[in-house]
Order: structure tokens, then sequence, then C-alpha cells
């Protein structure tokens, strides 16, 4: 189950292929290749509006036709089709997407404030999706504000205004994936969508892993975003997140969270530095080799005849 978790990283939204495709987390495999074939159709027709109309937009710019082709592939792919599912927005019991789900994707605010009255007031199942969709929203908010905080030049009190929202996402987000962890409808819709997914290719302690991975996966992605903070040497941020952390008694999935993130990294230089390392000997022994009293003693020779 490695490119499960490994899709997770701030950019987990922006590069969500049922976003990018405009399509709701449940359709088909054919859907997709339709829908993917159409957009490329708007494409190469020039149809700059009709693409608009029809992609979600509102954090990039409008996909050109390898990340449309890239998304039609990713969805094909079990693994990372399962983690973008379970990162994105359910469909209601009628079938209808929720927000950035499809062409009527506005507007979002009525969307909230239903999911924010059926999870207080609706039947369990209601509940739990209402609960599950409104993680997702917090969570995309939460990472678009971070976004923006890693930019360089946003004014002070703009940027104080910013953290004060980004604080709010993040607690809203983390208090429900928190509670989806222990509920049985979610862990029961969750193992249907495992199961869905894996079709004889995955092994039963993997769902352990996407348990895990639903779990956790806001916070690995708080602290890979910490740890970009850490990079532009934004303290204030770093410190901010580890103070939310602390504050909610997480301390140990955050620092769970980073030690995924930091040693695969860490082994990856490592790699590199023993590949620098070799190609630093055979370039020592080839000199070596050539500067040997024998090959000198040779070229002498011929220089003298």
């Amino acid at each position: 189950m490695d490119a499960f978790a490994a899709g997770l990283s701030p950019k987990l939204y922006r590069k969500n292929p049922f976003r990018l495709l405009g399509l709701p987390s449940h359709a088909r495999r054919r859907s997709v290749k339709r829908r993917a074939n159409a957009l490329v159709g708007l494409i190469e027709a020039g149809d700059a509006e009709g693409l608009r109309e029809e992609v979600i937009g509102g954090f990039t710019a409008a996909p050109d036709e390898p990340v449309l082709r890239e998304a039609s592939h990713r969805l094909e792919q079990p693994e990372e089709r399962l983690l973008d599912e379970v990162f994105w927005f359910r469909a209601d019991e009628d079938g209808a997407s929720g927000p950035l789900g499809g062409p009527d994707a506005w507007p979002m605010r009525d969307h909230v404030q239903r999911w924010i009255e059926e999870e207080n007031f609706g039947p369990e199942e209601t509940r739990v999706l209402a609960t599950h969709n409104l993680a997702v929203f917090f969570h995309l908010i939460a990472v678009e504000i971070e976004t923006k905080l890693c930019e360089e030049g946003v004014e002070e009190l703009a940027r104080e205004g910013l953290r004060d929202d980004a604080v709010s996402a993040w607690s809203a987000t983390l208090d429900r994936w928190r509670r989806l962890a222990v509920n049985p409808a979610f862990t029961a819709w969750l193992r249907e969508r495992f199961d869905a997914a894996a079709n004889g290719r995955f092994e039963d302690g993997d769902f352990d892993e996407v348990a895990r991975v639903a779990r956790e996966g806001a916070m690995a992605v708080m602290a890979d975003i910490a740890l970009d903070h850490a990079r532009r040497d934004q303290r204030d941020e770093v410190v901010r997140l580890r103070r939310l952390v602390d504050a909610r008694a997480e301390s140990e999935v955050f620092a769970r969270a980073a030690e995924r993130l930091v040693h695969p990294r860490i082994e990856r230089q490592m790699r590199v530095i023993e590949r620098e390392k070799d190609t630093l000997q055979d370039d020592k022994a080839n000199a070596q080799a050539n500067n040997h009293p024998h090959n000198t003693k040779q070229t002498h020779n011929h220089k003298h005849n």
C-alpha cells in the first residue's frame, strides 16, 4: 500500500482527479474515460469558457491535456483512487455530488450549511456522510490557507487574519477526522471502498494501513506543511502549528507523521550521497590507473620511439 500513503501532501486536493475531471467520487471507470476525452476535446477546440464551466476551479488554473490524462490514469490505480475517494466529497443518498463535485459546484456556503445541519440533526448515516464531507471541506480550506501563508509578500495584517482562519479550519477538520476514526458506520464505508478497490490485489492487513491514513492523514499533511514553513524560515508558522497540535494532545500522532515524511527524504538523500561517493571512487580509481608507473613508462617509450 505504498502508493496509498505516498499521495498525502499539501497538493492532495489540487491534484485530486475528481476535482480536475469535475466528477463525483463514485464515478465509474467508463465515465472517467468519457469525461477526460470530452474535456480534452474542449481544449483542442480552444473552448476555454466551456472548460471553465466543466472543471472545478478555485485553486489552480484550468488543467491542460497532460494533467487531465494523468488524472484519468490515476483513477485506474486502485491505491491512488482509494486515497482520492477518502479525501474528497462523497455523494448524497440521492446520488448528487457535493460542492466541487461537478459543474453545479456552487454555492459552497449552501452545501456546508446543509452538512452542518445534517451532522447535528440528521439520521446516523446522513450524519456520518455530512461529517466526512465537512472534514474534507475544512481540511481543504486549511491547506489552501497554509499555501497562501507560505508565500512571500503577504502583509502582516492579512497574515494574522489568515492564521486565525487556519487555526479554525485545522481544528474543525481534525475534530471530525478523530470522530470518524471511531465511528462504525465510517469504518464500514471505508471497508466497503477498500474491498471494491482491492479486488483480490491487496492483503487483508492492508486495511489497517488504509484506516491509519484516514485517521492520521490530515495530521500528516499538516506535518508536511510545517516542514515547508521551516524550510522557508517561517518560524512563527511552525510554532503556531506546533501549539495547535500540543493543545489537542496529538503530539505523538504529529511526530509519527513527521517521521514518516522525514525518513524517506533522508534515505533518498543518503542514496544520492552513496551514488556520488561511488562515482568519486570510480573516478579516483581511473585516475590512479592512468597515472600508474607502468602506463607512464609505456607512454615514455612510445614518445622515445
